[in-house]
């Protein structure tokens, strides 16, 4: 049951996260309510990642988002659900 739980989690927290990555590239939805609390619910799994990782170009494109999916796919195969 714990594992279900688990399992549930880290999808939920994956599709949240590439729901940010779609809101970062349209600025104006970070101002809607959902936009925010989206990128609320994020920034504290993203945050300790992009301490970690170098923005590259011109740009400046933050791979964070990419990383923390790598690892939650990762975390989510292992389980025994």
């Amino acid at each position: 049951m714990i594992w279900l739980l688990v399992g549930i989690t880290l999808r939920a927290l994956y599709i949240l996260i590439l729901a940010r990555v779609v809101i970062s590239f349209v600025p104006s939805w970070r101002r809607t309510a959902w936009g925010g609390n989206i990128v609320a619910l994020t920034d504290p799994v993203l945050a300790p990642f992009r301490a970690f990782t170098l923005r590259s170009g011109p740009v400046g494109v933050d791979f964070s988002p990419l990383i923390v999916l790598l690892i939650l796919s990762a975390l989510s195969r292992m389980l025994p659900v």
